[in-house]
């Protein structure tokens, strides 16, 4: 399987050099015949202040033939400043994350192909205070 990996697109309509970017790299998993396609975090130029992008970025990957799994970053759910208020950098928050479930799927996941298992996690909710919406497989809510 090929899997292509993809980080800190920053997508958004105010952004057209990184969109093409992006539109480069994922004209490029296609035409390799990737399987597919992890986006490492920062999806978004800015998606807490502007939820919009989070829309913007979900309809430019679904315009190519590789799928897509994305981890979100602090461009799109929010910053973990460490306990301290930043109006710059808010924290995740449940708000902020249910938009990215609604977009992208789950904050965390794993994908199984030809024997080999990827996980993504989002690292800016492992040691935050950010509720979990949605109970774990197992039933406890992390």
């Amino acid at each position: 399987m090929k899997i292509g990996l993809i980080t800190d697109t920053h997508l958004g309509e105010r952004a057209p050099a990184l969109n093409a970017n992006a539109r480069a790299a994922m004209a490029f998993f296609d035409k390799v015949g990737a399987g597919l396609a992890i986006h490492l975090g920062d999806v978004t130029l800015d998606a807490p202040a502007r939820p919009e992008e989070l829309d913007f970025a979900k309809g430019l990957f679904a315009g190519f033939r590789t799928p897509v799994r994305c981890i979100p970053g602090n461009h799109d759910i929010g910053d973990n400043p460490g306990g301290e208020a930043d109006p710059d950098h808010p924290a995740p928050d449940a708000r902020r994350l249910a938009a990215w479930r609604q977009r992208f799927g789950d904050d965390r996941w794993a994908a199984e192909s030809d024997g080999w298992t990827m996980i993504g996690l989002n690292a800016s909710c492992l040691v935050s205070a950010t509720p979990r919406s949605r109970p774990n497989s197992n039933g406890s809510r992390a």
